[in-house]
């Protein structure tokens, strides 16, 4: 069994969990392959900084949440505003600043970026970021990549002049039509990719708000079923099988108020509870399919 520690990420790469320093360049290395008790060092990507046409307007630009940090003012003497990013306010989109990231990645120890994945109205959200950047950056080869689908609702949060008002711009949930085309998109645009991130050559895709799946769907047997469809999908495109992860928001619990039955009966193994931010007494848990030795250890957001 090996371990895969999950860090937090926005634009760059900032490692979060302290120790990380002490683990070795042999214990860090891509392979997939990786010796029992080794280490994988995974991050989360958030692509916000690109030109989405979906966002526009809630940015009224063209940079995604550039726009909100370059204009940035300072609200009280002393505070800096607007912060400059090292690299300039780059496009991650851009090939060639995408290069940039993988390579300090790697020579970091970061072997795996987790992009957020979106699905909003029947249409994907913040591909391009992966699809224009990662995948034409010339040493994309050099990490590996899996995708976390971000199912939760969109809400005017991102809406600078509206984002006291938490309303729903578009909800996260999807029926089962949209599931399959989920699914579909997924496996064939994504994991067939040889970058991306296996365990026992499976797949790992990971899902934000499994309640929030399983309201969709219509209750948990209907998100069993949804679920074994996805495992057979990825089967037949010639994989030996799915590595799903589940975390542990709004799942619901069963008559014993026991949420693991609940995953289990769903077709996943352990759960792992972790915290979500230091300052922060709410628990996140991972929860991975047993029979693939995986055990998330640490995540930090």
């Amino acid at each position: 069994m090996y371990r895969l520690i999950v860090v937090g990420v926005f634009c760059v790469f900032v490692v979060l969990i302290q120790g990380c320093t002490s683990i070795s360049k042999k214990q860090l290395d891509k392979s997939q392959g990786t010796p029992s008790g080794e280490y994988k060092v995974a991050a989360y990507y958030w692509p916000a900084y690109h030109d989405e046409p979906r966002w526009r307007p809630f940015f009224r630009g063209t940079e995604g949440e550039w726009e909100i940090i370059r204009n940035a003012k300072p609200k009280f003497e002393g505070h800096y505003q607007p912060h400059v990013p090292l690299w300039g306010f780059e496009d991650e989109s851009d090939p060639n600043v995408m290069e940039k990231k993988i390579e300090t990645a790697a020579s970091h120890g970061v072997n795996i970026l987790i992009f957020d994945w979106y699905w909003y109205e029947g249409q994907p959200f913040l591909e391009k970021c992966i699809d224009e950047g990662f995948f034409k950056a010339r040493n994309n080869d050099k990490i590996n990549f899996y995708l976390m689908w971000a199912n939760h609702d969109a809400t005017t949060l991102w809406d600078l002049e509206r984002s006291h008002k938490r309303e729903i711009i578009w909800d996260g949930k999807v029926d089962r039509a949209n599931f399959d085309k989920v699914v579909d998109r997924v496996i064939e645009r994504y994991m067939k990719h040889p970058s991306y991130y296996k365990i026992d050559g499976k797949p790992v895709f990971s899902i934000y708000e499994l309640g929030t799946l399983i309201e969709g769907l219509g209750g948990e047997e209907k998100t069993k079923e949804a679920l074994d469809s996805f495992r057979d999908k990825v089967k037949k495109a010639g994989f030996p099988g799915l590595h799903l992860q589940a975390i542990m928001f709004k799942v619901p619990a069963d008559k014993s108020g026991n949420r693991d039955n609940t995953l289990r009966n769903l077709g996943f193994g352990q759960c792992d509870e972790l915290p979500v931010v230091p300052h922060h007494s709410a628990k996140r848990r991972i929860c991975g399919l047993g029979d693939a030795e995986h055990k998330a250890m640490g995540t930090v957001e």
